[in-house]
């Protein structure tokens, strides 16, 4: 009973879109060319719609179990308790430490401190995007700016 409503439903809308292409067209004009030129693109939207709902039905088939599966993996993972990374750091001397259970030579560094006389960086608003800094950004780093 459904397919057949669904079948009568297509055939009417075939039907109403021939109709409304020769409505388009003088009526005492119509030829055969234009009869077939109707069906045709008819057809070809009828086709198009049944080729997206295939599209849409395969998709969700395929799809649907595996991102299931994969967003019980996420659940499960999120669930499990996670240690903290250790990242090592490029600086070495006064200031780094030792970070326990991060592995041997894994150090943390803390910031150096300010310098006093060392130039206030101050955002100027730069017409054409954003804001740019003037000033050194690093005034810790020996060195030119490039």
């Amino acid at each position: 009973m459904r397919l057949a409503i669904v079948v009568y439903g297509v055939l009417f809308v075939v039907l109403e879109m021939v109709g409304q292409y020769l409505g388009s067209v003088d009526w005492s004009r119509i030829t055969p060319l234009d009869v077939a030129a109707a069906l045709v693109d008819t057809l070809l939207a009828v086709v198009v719609a049944i080729a997206v709902l295939v599209a849409y039905d395969v998709g969700r088939r395929r799809w649907v179990p595996a991102f299931r599966a994969w967003r019980r993996r996420q659940l499960r993972s999120a669930a499990a308790p996670r240690e903290p990374i250790g990242v090592p750091s490029w600086r070495t001397g006064p200031g780094t430490r030792e970070v326990p259970g991060a592995g041997p030579g894994t150090r943390t560094a803390t910031a150096p401190p300010r310098a006093v006389d060392a130039p206030a960086v101050r955002a100027v608003p730069d017409p054409d995007y954003g804001t740019r800094t003037v000033g050194q950004r690093f005034p810790e780093g020996p060195g030119r700016l490039l």
